[in-house]
């Protein structure tokens, strides 16, 4: 393998645990960071990453990779499928609705229709949220069967997320088994403050297959005022119409 390409998805393999800036790329690469802006423009050049104008910092083109893994299975065809049914979860309840995808310790949103407010959370296609945290990672786990759960929360750093977060893995199971025996997960001001996130699993097809989570996100005052079990139930009415393009 070439010194230029094993870079390449070295970078890749960051970008798909945190967005990163060219400097924190030439640190791990052990390069100057004129390298690592090299490495990352190419790589956004043909459509893998995407730069942040404000923060400048880099983060991966999800939609650009499940765009490619599409070609070669029906499911992962993903947003054009999934956008109909986050607008009309944000045509019920007025607030952003999101599709996100597991990576490594994070969930991407692979997805993301805004809010109908003028004031609201200021998100993106490819924004990055910790599986411990969000409520869209606490979704995504409480799918997984118990020898995958274990897996992966022995993987985890609990790194970001706010003082309201759990740390540790026995805190984080117990919070995963309770949101399954919900049926839905929330992320209560442990993302960011203020802000309030509640999410379902994501299974789609036949093979019900399990492709992320889907959430509704917003400020927590609007949120509460809508209700947590509401937003849960809207979720998953949409998600089932969903299923049934698949029948």
């Amino acid at each position: 393998m070439s010194k230029a390409l094993r870079q390449g998805l070295q970078t890749l393999e960051m970008l798909a645990e945190a967005p990163c800036s060219a400097a924190d790329v030439a640190r791990s690469l052990s390069v100057d960071r004129s390298t690592g802006w090299r490495i990352l423009q190419v790589l956004s050049e043909h459509g893998w990453v995407r730069q942040d104008l404000e923060t400048k910092v880099f983060s991966l083109n999800v939609t650009h990779l499940y765009a490619l893994a599409g070609n070669g299975h029906e499911h992962l065809a993903l947003p054009s499928l999934i956008i109909p049914t986050l607008e009309r979860i944000r045509g019920q309840l007025g607030e952003a609705a999101i599709l996100g995808v597991p990576s490594g310790s994070s969930m991407v949103y692979l997805v993301y229709v805004p809010s109908q407010h003028a004031v609201g959370v200021r998100e993106a296609v490819g924004s990055v949220r910790p599986l411990h945290a969000s409520a869209l990672g606490k979704a995504y786990l409480s799918a997984l069967d118990p020898a995958e759960l274990e897996s992966t929360l022995n993987t985890l750093d609990f790194q970001g997320g706010t003082e309201r977060a759990v740390r540790s893995i026995s805190d984080l199971r117990q919070v995963v088994i309770a949101a399954r025996e919900m049926g839905y997960a929330v992320d209560l001001e442990e993302s960011f403050p203020g802000v309030i996130c509640v999410g379902i699993p994501a299974h789609i097809g036949h093979d019900r297959l399990l492709i992320g989570a889907i959430a509704v996100s917003g400020p927590r005052e609007r949120l509460l005022a809508l209700g947590v079990e509401r937003i849960a139930q809207a979720l998953k009415e949409e998600l089932a119409q969903l299923d049934q393009s698949f029948a």
